[in-house]
């Protein structure tokens, strides 16, 4: 993966997008609609961020520094203009400069790869995350009684850390940080903590956090 820079249509959302997630979208803003219509048409990508101060819809937000490259992958044009989309996401940027605020913002954005870690403590991370993960999962199906399905975690270190981070029900600004992490084994030992915490929260029985995200359904973003 390069760090290489480019241009990119930015998408402010109340929602992070992981690598490998995938966001579902419902497209009615005329900015949004010229945006997506635009990425449409060039088969261009777009990228998701968080929104730092401001809204999703109305005035132009100002985003987190860091989010996701995002390709549509299914899409739907209703006869008013209007769009239903998924989209996936590929890879971290960080937004070098503002080129363009107006209709929409665009920005010159530089590819962040995370920093390489080493094999023995990326397995050694992979493996104690993905562990509490699934303590963490019993412990929500007793609670839940039964009514969450069995979850399977991916194997591979990267997949296994961008899964977790999308699955867990975190405030935004912590997905936000998650995001931000600069290697797998640091968002993977980043992950263990908060699944330690979150047992805790759960020995005392209590949901929380909305049940849990409604038992860990995937985040989904509407605009």
């Amino acid at each position: 993966m390069s760090s290489a820079i480019l241009d990119l249509a930015l998408f402010p959302l109340n929602s992070v997008l992981f690598p490998g997630g995938q966001i579902a979208l419902h497209i009615f803003e005329p900015r949004y609609r010229l945006m997506i219509g635009r990425c449409i048409e060039e088969n261009l990508p777009f990228g998701v961020v968080l929104i730092r101060a401001g809204h999703e819809v109305g005035e132009p937000a100002t985003p987190y520094e860091v989010g996701t490259v995002a390709s549509i992958n299914k899409y739907t044009r209703k006869s008013d203009g209007k769009y239903d989309l998924t989209a996936l996401g590929l890879e971290r940027f960080r937004i070098l400069t503002v080129l363009q605020e107006r209709p929409y913002l665009v920005a010159r954005v530089q590819l962040l790869p995370d920093e390489p870690s080493p094999t023995a403590e990326l397995t050694l991370r992979a493996r104690e995350a993905a562990s509490l993960f699934e303590s963490y999962v019993e412990r929500l199906r007793e609670l839940s009684q039964g009514r969450l399905d069995l979850i399977e975690v991916p194997n591979d270190p990267e997949a296994l850390a961008w899964f977790i981070a999308a699955t867990l029900p975190l405030a935004l600004a912590e997905k936000q940080t998650l995001l931000e992490l600069p290697s797998t084994a640091a968002r993977l030992a980043s992950e263990a903590e908060i699944l330690r915490r979150e047992l805790t929260f759960l020995r005392f029985g209590a949901l929380s956090v909305e049940d849990r995200n409604r038992l860990l359904a995937r985040p989904r973003s509407l605009n």
